[in-house]
């Protein structure tokens, strides 16, 4: 498909161009649209002064947009005669207005665009402090302002009607670089020191106060702090600071071709990390790359990489184009700015208007594919703040010259290549088999004959777990309402099992038996809850389940690999927003983003956080991050649902709606099977096809409760006769399994 197009030259593209933009619209006017002739749109960029290279690209990518939108020629899903192309009646223009790096400039230079050129919006300004000052004069003038650069945090939190910004946030930036820190940790190793090594600016500040929080939460260490002024002619200073903590990783973020002083003051200083991650324009990256002995140990972070657009046919033809027109690579600039330009043209198409407020209201309600997109995004949808909740950002990293992507994942081409931090830790018992102490980490474990499983865990919930714990107590034998048996496959029509447990014990290395023999199986299409006594085994049954960890007798036989695990601690990553926390589990499991990015969005919406996709945890109230957990694991399509305790810290009300959220995704099939633990026996009868009652320590099954109840399950089941019957039926039987 991508050699069709290069062989259909600047038609094929353009085409490529109007295509994808045409698939994105409403297709709800049919008429004439009621565009024509010029519809101009602003470029704010420093064409002379500092950060030239950058301004030159961005009206590169802005004026390559513009022509192949205008030349784009009609084909089967575009309508002839539309806003755009040959067959249209509008023809869109850019007005480049340079702001010499000079944020009164860029606002000065606002008023211009509007009031003498009347463009229709403003793309730019390429720099925080011009992008906050444009930003606050476009406000005042009532004019669409799109950012495709600017990270800067303060930008989307000002509550202004026509800012929008396309691009990643410094939190963005922030979250993947921790992401990075956590995906280079190798089991037995310290996690790594950090250092950050920023501009004294509204774009450095910004992200040293972002990776001072993160970071914090996550369980790193920053060790050192430094700004430099962005126009100090010798940081040499600054650096020695970064030198004296030696730190495992220095972040340097960049002012405006700082590249080559920094680079200077690490030479000046003999001082050579053992790893740069540049946050900042691409070329001070490659600067940094070319200081000797600095090889293969710099990274930068990038909201768009010429690597990944091989898989983005779209992308792949532009930016080809781009080296035919201007016998150059293209950069992150030209195709943030030719993003920029794009959206605004499916925007007009959308109001069928160049009217400013009816394109400020089509940005709004915008929702683009990844595919019409030339970004390494998953589309183009602004939320209530006007942040592109879709966008994302990766990370190079320098090798053998050239920058490879190494994060996120699924798009990688190489793997991280760090030196490993200090010594192996040896003070956690756990470490060796799945990482450092603190935040949220993988296991992937191979189980006998089993297949490779990945699980999200916290150590706070493994401490609390792995013990037997609870009240010791004699096993009183109590009469069962149904006769407990040797769990079996399926027989006759029966669902099939997904797992099975036969004569299954546990016993911990102190000698404390946590099970005596259980057997048990759960089917497809079940909602099977244990209740129990503390300490009696419940979770102790979800861990064997899952793998995480072995029987001492007897063996346990899921039929399905596809098994995800809620634990009663959300174990969200504290530095990742709500939608990249739901991508987690997939991302880490290797499905590709083309699938995982739907999903996430669909679930996201399934359990009530649609608008919260771009939200911390910290952000989150109890019952919301526990809906991303779930959400999280709902993902990856789960055949058996493990879930342990996982609404027992939220209060009665949240309980309960959570609870019936689940239980109409139980009955959507959003999952095939639920095993659920719980202390209360109210919750349990109104989830539940089967709940199961275990005895004290050690546990066994001793009952078994079939529930009569059909489904849909309304909230009003709960006052029934039949259901307070049954559910003091369950708690008489608990109770008779109590110790005297």
């Amino acid at each position: 498909m991508i050699h069709g197009f290069r062989r259909a030259g600047a038609a094929g593209v353009a085409l490529l161009c109007i295509a994808a933009l045409a698939g994105c619209g409403g297709g709800d006017n049919p008429g004439p649209p009621a565009v024509s002739g010029e519809v101009k749109i602003g470029l704010l960029a420093p064409l002379t002064g500092g950060n030239t290279e950058a301004g030159r690209d961005a009206q590169r990518g802005a004026e390559l947009a513009s022509r192949l939108i205008n030349t784009g020629e009609d084909w089967s899903g575009y309508s002839a005669g539309r806003i755009w192309g040959p067959a249209g009646h509008a023809r869109l223009s850019i007005v480049t207005l340079d702001t010499k790096s000079d944020r009164q400039r860029a606002a000065d230079g606002t008023s211009t665009l509007v009031n003498d050129d009347g463009v229709a919006g403003i793309v730019g300004a390429f720099g925080a402090e011009a992008t906050l000052d444009a930003s606050q004069r476009a406000e005042r003038l009532q004019t669409p302002f799109l950012s495709g650069d600017a990270a800067f945090t303060a930008l989307t939190e000002r509550g202004l009607s026509w800012f929008f910004r396309a691009g990643p946030d410094a939190a963005d930036y922030g979250g993947a670089f921790l992401s990075l820190l956590h995906n280079a940790e190798q089991p037995g190793q310290e996690r790594r020191r950090v250092a950050v090594l920023y501009s004294n600016d509204a774009t450095g500040t910004d992200l040293n106060s972002i990776i001072a929080e993160y970071g914090e939460e996550a369980g790193y260490q920053i060790v050192a702090s430094a700004p430099y002024e962005p126009g100090d002619t010798d940081p040499t200073a600054a650096v020695g600071a970064i030198q004296t903590a030696a730190p495992d990783v220095v972040l340097v973020a960049t002012a405006s071709g700082a590249g080559e002083r920094l680079g200077n003051a690490f030479q000046a200083t003999g001082y050579t990390p053992p790893a740069v991650v540049v946050y900042g324009a691409p070329a001070d990256a490659a600067r940094l790359a070319a200081i000797p002995g600095f090889a293969g140990r710099v990274s930068r972070q990038v909201p768009w990489s010429l690597p990944i657009t091989r898989a983005n046919p779209l992308a792949a033809a532009v930016t080809e184009r781009y080296q035919h027109d201007f016998g150059a690579a293209m950069t992150a600039e030209a195709a943030t700015a030719f993003t920029a330009v794009a959206i605004y043209a499916q925007a007009i198409e959308d109001a069928d208007s160049s009217a400013r407020e009816r394109i400020r209201s089509a940005l709004v309600a915008i929702d683009l594919p990844g595919a019409a997109t030339i970004m390494p995004w998953n589309g183009v949808r602004f939320d209530g703040t006007h942040q592109n909740t879709l966008s994302a950002t990766a990370v190079e990293q320098d090798t053998d010259g050239t920058f490879a992507v190494v994060y996120p994942r699924d798009l990688a081409t190489t793997s991280v290549n760090w030196p490993p931090p200090g010594s192996p830790r040896t003070d956690h018992p756990l470490l060796g088999r799945i990482g450092n102490t603190g935040g949220i980490h993988r296991s992937t474990e191979r189980l006998g004959p089993r297949v490779m499983r990945h699980h999200i865990w916290t150590y706070s919930n493994e401490s609390r777990e792995a013990g037997p714990g609870g009240e010791a107590g004699a096993v009183q034998d109590v009469g069962t309402v149904q006769e407990i048996g040797a769990a079996g496959g399926a027989a006759g029509d029966l669902p099939p099992t997904l797992v099975t447990f036969t004569g299954v014990e546990k016993r911990y290395p102190d000698g404390t038996q946590a099970l005596a023999p259980v057997d048990l199986a759960v089917r497809d299409g079940e909602f099977v809850s244990i209740v129990g006594a503390s300490g009696c085994g419940k979770s102790t049954l979800l861990r064997l389940a899952s793998g995480l960890t072995e029987a001492t007798a007897g063996t346990v036989s899921p039929s399905t690999d596809r098994i995800s695990y809620v634990f009663q601690d959300p174990t969200l990553l504290p530095w990742r927003s709500v939608r990249r926390n739901v991508e987690t589990l997939a991302e880490l499991t290797g499905v590709p983003r083309a699938e995982y990015r739907p999903r996430a969005a669909e679930v996201i919406d399934l359990v009530g956080l649609g608008g919260f996709e771009r939200h911390r945890p910290r952000s989150l109230s109890g019952g919301m991050r526990m809906r991303v957990s779930l959400a999280r694991s709902l993902v990856l399509s789960p055949d058996l649902f493990l879930l342990d305790e996982p609404f027992g810290a939220l209060d009665e009300i949240s309980r309960e709606r959570l609870g019936g959220e689940l239980l109409r995704l139980f009955e959507l099939r959003r999952f095939g099977a639920a095993l659920f633990v719980t202390h209360s026996v109210a919750e349990a009868v109104f989830l539940s096809t089967r709940v199961l009652v275990m005895s004290p320590r050690p546990g066994r099954v001793v009952a078994e409760f079939t529930v009569p109840f059909g489904f849909p399950r309304p909230a009003e089941l709960r006052f029934r006769d039949d259901f307070t019957h049954l559910t003091a039926a369950v708690s008489r039987c608990l109770r008779a399994g109590e110790p005297a």
